[in-house]
């Protein structure tokens, strides 16, 4: 019956399915993904992903663990290599980090070392965040 609708095409077809199936309520679609096995995925923005590392005080490596026990749960976090070129864009106005050479342990090594290019300007931003998130300590 669906090929004598849709098509003989398999696109045709799956258009076909998925149609049928966002008319029903979510609530039987849930039901019937699970008695087929199916896992709900879930997506997370990258910048919701940073703030959950930043907010929990999470390492990059702490992070990849937690993504491996979410994804577990339908949960998918971003990749890493993506969140962190997101992390630099959203940082680099404000920060400036070169390489420099520190004397480690007797040893001239090469570190990065940050500062804050206009420390006002910083904080009355970081403030604004806050405010606009209603979160007035940030490590609460």
């Amino acid at each position: 019956m669906r090929e004598q609708i849709a098509g003989p095409s398999k696109t045709s077809s799956d258009v076909q399915r998925v149609s049928e199936l966002k008319l029903l309520p979510i609530t039987d679609r849930r039901e019937i993904s699970g008695k087929a096995s199916v896992k709900e995925k879930t997506g997370m923005s990258i910048e919701s992903a940073i703030a959950i590392k930043e907010t929990v005080g999470l390492t990059w490596s702490q992070l990849r663990t937690q993504r491996k026990f979410l994804k577990e749960f339908g949960l998918n976090l971003p990749n890493e290599a993506r969140q962190r070129r997101r992390g630099k864009q959203l940082i680099a106005k404000y920060i400036n980090v070169e390489s420099k050479e520190f004397n480690v342990e007797g040893e001239i090594k090469s570190k990065p070392h940050a500062t804050i290019r206009n420390t006002q300007n910083y904080l009355l931003n970081l403030l604004d965040t806050y405010q606009q998130n209603n979160r007035h300590n940030p490590r609460r």
